[in-house]
């Protein structure tokens, strides 16, 4: 009974998340309800065990040195410590998280020793707008990659930290991040567009440069204009660079009806649409 109610239970939380998430990949989820599911119902019969034979014990129906024991003995600490490291995880997440935490606080989150979840914990300070520009600079240089995009993106992160970070090498994550900086200077936005196939190990990468970094930078709403006609006219540029051109405000018909005729018949029926809504000839 109870490895049932674990695996229900489990599976009930992954289908609420999957038809509840705005994801379009979110479907992808069902394929770990037998997982989640199983798991849950092995750790749930394992308690259950576990209490039972501590309830024997109580009652002297079984003895204390057996191998019942410390198998109950082992399950029931082997919970403690994950319900321990969750705690944690969730007191440091809600403080580093929170715009209105003080700086001494989410100064404290990033020293504070976690057993689980320390990455997760600096992606949320990475993020915070509230978080001390110093400690900023600290997470963009020692964070994995998706906390130094997000110390990238971050709207506080003072110049220094944003130059830094656009002087390694160029990927797709840390310049994407850049490109979503709403304060990001007019020469980063230069340094991280100013790419060709060569700055790549491959094709692949190139591309999603393309789509997470130089569709962005199109999207920003500081773009100077001289930069903006570069990125329109980019040779061969992947389909959501080109959809962002389509789409941007800035662009003239002429800029649109070049995409008009592409290979792509999504893109060609989108940029013919939007040659219309602009009243092009």
């Amino acid at each position: 009974m109870a490895a049932a109610a674990g695996f229900s239970a489990a599976a009930a939380c992954v289908l609420y998340a999957v038809f509840t998430s705005k994801s379009s990949t979110a479907a992808v989820g069902l394929l770990f309800v037998p997982v989640y599911g199983a798991a849950a119902g092995a750790l749930s019969y394992a308690v259950a065990f576990a209490v039972l034979h501590v309830r024997a014990i109580a009652r002297r129906e079984r003895s204390v040195l057996s191998t019942g024991t410390l198998l109950a003995t082992a399950t029931l600490a082997l919970v403690g410590w994950g319900a321990l490291c969750y705690a944690l995880r969730a007191s440091s997440l809600a403080i580093a998280g929170n715009p209105v935490s003080s700086e001494a606080a989410l100064r404290e989150q990033r020293a504070r020793w976690l057993p689980w979840g320390r990455a997760d914990v600096d992606l949320a300070l990475a993020k915070n707008p509230g978080t001390p520009v110093a400690l900023l600079d600290l997470l963009a240089r020692e964070g994995n990659a998706s906390v130094a995009a997000a110390v990238a993106e971050n709207a506080s992160t003072p110049v220094a930290t944003l130059e830094w970070i656009a002087s390694g090498p160029r990927s797709y994550d840390r310049d994407g991040g850049l490109a979503r900086n709403p304060n990001l200077p007019p020469a980063l936005m230069e340094k991280i567009a100013s790419v060709t196939l060569a700055s790549f190990q491959g094709k692949v990468e190139y591309e999603l440069y393309q789509t997470f970094v130089l569709a962005g930078l199109v999207r920003h709403k500081r773009l100077p204009p001289a930069l903006f006609e570069r990125l329109a006219a980019w040779p061969d540029p992947a389909y959501f660079l080109a959809v962002a051109v389509v789409y941007a405000d800035a662009s003239t018909c002429t800029q649109i009806a070049r995409f008009a005729n592409s290979d792509n018949a999504v893109l060609a029926s989108t940029a013919a649409g939007q040659l219309q809504r602009k009243n092009c000839p």
